[in-house]
């Protein structure tokens, strides 16, 4: 159970109050229902002087409500959901409280009302059974009302907690997450990891566990992809592609509906098959996104086109150039390491083109259609 708040009202003084106004209303119910029977039967009666007279009788269920409420808030709340704690209690309300309260009943006849032990004796024996059962009621009421409301506050703590954890692991999914990231620095791009785990971060912190959990289960996806691409000395369009497709997803998380890439021209077998350097193209998709999209509110115009010319693949990547806001600030790492890898696989049998083509920045790869050949 979670401690009280400094400076708050305590807790028993809260039971205490409660108590008192809910046992009150209990008894001037009981005094209306007894008023009510007098005046049908042509009886003289006081609402207030019933009301009086029946107030005594029920300060020992205030006794009752700040007794279980005391238990209740000890070790054996970690435990209130067991059906043996549930008929303990019960029981142990029934022998401590209800029979002892007989017994207060009958002093209240002898000390206050001035009979003797004997008629308080006879008269206990000619009460109707309903008044028994009335009183029985009461008990179970009373127990019902605390038990049930310490039932529900153990469960929102218990929920409270649980919520905790979660986030928790999330946290720690997404730093392990981040030190994967950290041996992939050489294959992706800075950028994109930090917005990844941006994107994942946002959602832990609005407790969106479901979208968290799917954008690290792509994630791990994606890094899987990463990590066995890095050990192969060649991939396939098809497998940038897909690679880049499931990158797309992850950004999606950071950007919404703002983040549109048309990509064309990938529908054909020459295309799909034809083989390069594993992870070439996510950093131009990247460079496209960071030069386009952090640089506006509104969404994206990015293009990626892939065109057969004989022997040769054409790939184009293509977004907008915004002359009306500052550059996006950075080194081009990026497209400097696609460079260098295209010269280092290829020497001078690819080609690399960066620069302004009207009103976009383009950046064109020309790689041979069978480099292995």
């Amino acid at each position: 159970m979670p401690p009280a708040k400094p400076g708050g009202v305590r807790p028993w003084v809260k039971v205490l109050a409660f108590g008192l106004v809910g046992w009150s209303l209990v008894c001037l119910l009981m005094a209306y229902t007894t008023h009510s029977d007098a005046l049908r039967s042509g009886k003289p009666s006081s609402l207030w002087g019933l009301f009086q007279s029946y107030f005594p009788y029920f300060m020992p269920y205030l006794g009752f409500s700040l007794a279980l409420h005391k238990v209740l808030a000890g070790p054996i709340r970690r435990h209130i959901a067991e059906p043996r704690v549930l008929l303990g209690m019960l029981a142990a309300s029934f022998a401590f409280f209800y029979l002892p309260f007989l017994g207060f009943q009958a002093l209240i006849r002898v000390f206050v009302i001035g009979d003797t032990f004997a008629e308080v004796w006879r008269r206990m024996g000619s009460v109707p059974v309903m008044l028994y059962v009335d009183d029985i009621m009461l008990v179970l009421v009373g127990f019902g009302v605390h038990y049930g409301s310490a039932f529900i506050q153990e469960l929102l703590f218990k929920e409270q907690q649980r919520r905790v954890a979660e986030s928790e692991a999330l946290s720690m999914r997404v730093a392990f997450e981040h030190q994967r990231l950290v041996t992939l620095q050489a294959q992706l791009e800075p950028h994109f990891m930090f917005n990844a785990l941006n994107a994942i971060s946002a959602l832990v912190r609005s407790e969106d566990r479901a979208g968290a959990l799917q954008a690290l289960s792509g994630l791990s996806d994606l890094l899987r992809e990463a990590l066995k691409a890095s050990r192969q000395d060649w991939s396939s369009i098809a497998s940038e592609l897909a690679f880049i497709r499931q990158y797309l997803a992850i950004q999606q998380l950071r950007y919404g509906d703002r983040l549109k890439v048309g990509i064309s021209g990938a529908d054909s077998e020459d295309v799909l098959s034809v083989e390069c350097p594993p992870l070439l193209l996510q950093p131009l998709i990247e460079n496209s996104i960071r030069h386009d999209l952090d640089r506006h509110e509104g969404p994206s115009d990015i293009r990626l086109a892939f065109r057969v010319e004989g022997p040769w693949l054409t790939v184009t990547v293509a977004n907008p150039v915004h002359r009306r806001v500052a550059a996006n600030p950075g080194l081009g790492v990026g497209l400097c390491n696609v460079r260098e890898r295209l010269q280092r696989t290829y020497g001078g049998a690819a080609t690399f083109f960066s620069g302004l083509r009207g009103e976009d920045f383009v950046v064109e790869l020309q790689l041979p259609g069978n480099p292995r050949g």
